[in-house]
């Protein structure tokens, strides 16, 4: 695997446990979809109720699995790359993966500013991690 891919990876996992993590906090998102569905109108109004709490267990399972593997590929990135780069590159596909999955699956509309603050708090990182490199090294 590329030497970037592991961090790059790690930051992909954590946006997922994170959308994961949404998906089991907020029942009334998968209560919605249920009756969206017309599984509500066929006669039991429990049912639902029942399958958005069986999907909200399984989130909270999948987002502890996702955080383990992003856990374990953050760790051997930080064995194979410097700290910074690392850090940088899980910071930034975690941020684009958290947009991209909330314009697709939660609607979210993501404005210039914001757009332009995660390029900020990127290149911020970038900046004071090779900074940080730079004087290790003297």
């Amino acid at each position: 695997m590329g030497r970037y891919a592991l961090a790059i990876g790690a930051g992909v996992f954590g946006a997922f446990a994170s959308v994961c993590g949404k998906l089991a906090a907020h029942q009334s998102i998968l209560h919605d979809v249920c009756v969206n569905r017309g599984m509500y109108m066929q006669g039991n109004g429990e049912i639902c109720w029942t399958i958005s709490l069986l999907l909200r267990a399984a989130f909270v399972l999948l987002t502890l699995a996702l955080n383990g593997v992003m856990w374990s590929l953050f760790i051997e990135s930080m064995q194979t790359l410097a700290t910074s780069e690392a850090v940088v590159l899980n910071t930034g596909s975690n941020i684009l993966t958290s947009a991209f999955i909330g314009k697709l699956l939660f609607g979210d509309k993501l404005s210039v500013i914001w757009w332009a603050g995660a390029t900020l708090i990127v290149t911020g990182m970038a900046v004071l991690h090779s900074k940080q490199t730079k004087e290790h090294e003297e």
